[in-house]
């Protein structure tokens, strides 16, 4: 109950992000700077880097060395909204913000994860989690 509850309270109070503001696109530079774009997604759309900077990339390591990516919402300052199926059992997690190469970037740390009380893994029941992080 008392997860949801969070849960609850951070979606409601999200309004500002430092350096990046909920909602709002990014004039497409990264640090000030154009990056060359990629073609690499099927189907998918051109984005310039930095268009989307609340958009955040999750580096995940495991027990046993593999690393897997997932991808979280940046929803305040310090917390960023993902799937739990991506974080159950994960060693380590750093984040990226904003990037459109994963090997670019500033990785921060996670320092708390927060799984719903309820989650299901075997029917991705409540598949929800907030993980907190120093941005």
């Amino acid at each position: 109950m008392r997860s949801t509850i969070t849960i609850s309270l951070i979606l409601l109070f999200c309004p500002f992000v430092t350096g990046f503001i909920c909602g709002i696109r990014g004039n497409g530079t990264v640090n000030g700077y154009f990056e060359k774009p990629s073609n690499d997604i099927y189907g998918g759309c051109y984005t310039i880097p930095g268009e989307y900077p609340w958009q955040a990339l999750l580096w995940l390591t495991y027990n046993d060395g593999h690393q897997f990516i997932c991808g979280a919402t940046l929803i305040s300052d310090e917390f960023l909204l993902t799937s739990a199926s991506c974080v159950t059992n994960a060693t380590q997690i750093q984040v990226k913000l904003g990037i459109v190469d994963q090997m670019k970037g500033t990785p921060y740390n996670v320092f708390k994860v927060t799984i719903h009380p309820e989650y299901n893994s075997s029917y991705f029941l409540n598949n929800i989690a907030v993980i907190q992080a120093r941005l």
